[in-house]
């Protein structure tokens, strides 16, 4: 096998398949910085302990809306960052080889995001009008028993799937690297790689078994991430129904796990010392995809406010009424922050490649999507409240990004950050060079 190379005239000597191994086996093993754990693990206990104050002070159901806005969107996250990776498999994308690895480190948060999940089906009056007040030719869909089934059992499908198809990512890896760890991590390995094969079978068995789960679990996801749009968000207003809402709402997670992922590929590589695997170039396609389904998210959006905007069938205009009327900076603030400014921050090739710009609008998006599910949540269930900047919206928040952030962490301190098998693979950055 060829020996990784580097861009000519690099003070870096180029690795050996072995060395490139061993060097991002060892980056593992570094330690983050020491107030980052207990920063993510303050940020948790405080939300949690705030909502928790909240439920149990009174009768309020606002803080339960801002937990089912925040389970949304980090569910999203880790379920379109998994997603993300099946997408690369189907396309046998190899461009996305260091990339990978960054956006299956979310897929921890998935087991999270279902025990999340359970307490809402003890709150459903608090949350979905339908429930004290049933939709007489919606009752056999829209009635408790058949809502829990149907997010319990599409959840359980899902992530498991997503799970199975990240343990066939990891399995081959971890079973080669076994004697190479120690402590937590040998334990994890061990488990993970029980009954081995040896290396040339077990690679040959996962690339298979990840190539049939890839198109499976994408037809999965769009049927159960469809069902649970409908379920969690478009019966909120159980009169209102959108045969686009569905698919508005997977490509929004899609998007979310393309734009975290982003986040990581320009800084994990620098915080663990090796620039080498992702370079400029991985940047800009970073960039690129960020650009462009940003762009199709915006697509979407308006192909469903047209078609309602045009009939205005008294079934579907209200619900555009009443957010444009009474929450037209939500509206603007949406638009803005998950299309417009990432769209012109991210045009050019400068500031794809930049890690600062590019986490940037990553992070822009991240929060517009944020701004999306309060809008669709909040007006439905709450008209009279017009503002989003509560105690109830940042805690909330907080506490659950505090968590999905100890996941990842977790994942990326047990896990190699790059496949191994892959590194001495990787074509490094060369500067592109002016036309004469």
């Amino acid at each position: 096998m060829a020996a990784h190379t580097l861009p000519a005239g690099s003070a870096v000597q180029p690795l050996t398949p072995e060395e490139a191994r061993a060097e991002i086996l060892a980056a593992g093993e570094r330690q983050p910085p020491g107030w980052l754990l207990p920063l993510f693990g303050m940020l948790a206990i405080v939300g949690f302990g705030w909502f928790a104050v909240r439920v149990a002070s009174g009768d309020d159901p606002h803080p339960w809306r801002i937990y089912l806005q925040n389970l949304m969107l980090f569910t999203g996250i880790a379920q379109g960052a998994v997603m993300y990776t099946v997408a690369m498999t189907v396309a046998k994308a190899k461009w996305g080889r260091p990339v990978r690895r960054l956006a299956e480190s979310f897929v921890l948060f998935l087991p999270v995001a279902f025990l999340l999940s359970l307490p809402l089906y003890g709150v459903m009056d608090q949350l979905w009008p339908w429930v004290e007040h049933p939709v007489e030719a919606k009752q056999a869909y829209l009635n408790p028993g058949f809502f829990t089934i149907r997010g319990v059992v599409g959840m359980l499908l899902l992530f498991g799937l997503s799970l199975c198809f990240v343990y066939h990512s990891l399995r081959p890896e971890v079973g080669r690297l076994r004697d190479s760890v120690q402590g937590r991590r040998r334990d994890v390995y061990d488990r993970l790689s029980a009954g081995w094969r040896g290396d040339v079978e077990e690679a040959e068995r996962s690339d298979a078994r990840r190539t049939l789960l890839a198109p499976i679990l994408a037809l999965v996801f769009a049927v159960t991430y469809s069902l649970l749009a409908w379920d969690y968000l478009m019966s909120l207003d159980p009169h209102w129904y959108s045969t686009l809402f569905g698919a508005w709402i997977f490509m929004s997670a899609f998007l979310s796990g393309i734009a975290a992922t982003g986040i990581l590929v320009a800084w994990v590589p620098r915080w663990l010392g090796l620039e080498r695997y992702w370079t400029p170039s991985h940047r800009h396609d970073q960039g690129k995809m960020t650009f462009a389904f940003a762009t199709f998210w915006a697509y979407l959006t308006w192909s469903q406010f047209i078609v309602i905007w045009y009939g205005k069938l008294a079934e579907d205009w209200p619900y555009l009424l009443h957010r444009g009327q009474h929450y037209p900076a939500v509206v603007i603030a949406m638009l803005l922050l998950v299309w417009f400014i990432p769209w012109v921050g991210l045009m050019g090739i400068a500031p794809k490649r930049n890690p600062v710009t590019l986490s940037l609008f990553s992070g822009i998006l991240l929060l517009g999507l944020w701004v999306k599910l309060w809008l669709l949540i909040v007006p439905s269930v709450s008209p009279e409240t017009r503002s989003m900047l509560g105690l109830d919206e940042l805690l909330v928040t907080l506490g659950f990004a505090g968590l999905f952030a100890l996941t990842t962490t977790l994942f990326l301190r047990t896990f190699p950050v790059l496949d191994t098998r892959d590194a001495h693979l990787i074509v490094p950055y060369r500067p592109i060079q002016p036309h004469p």
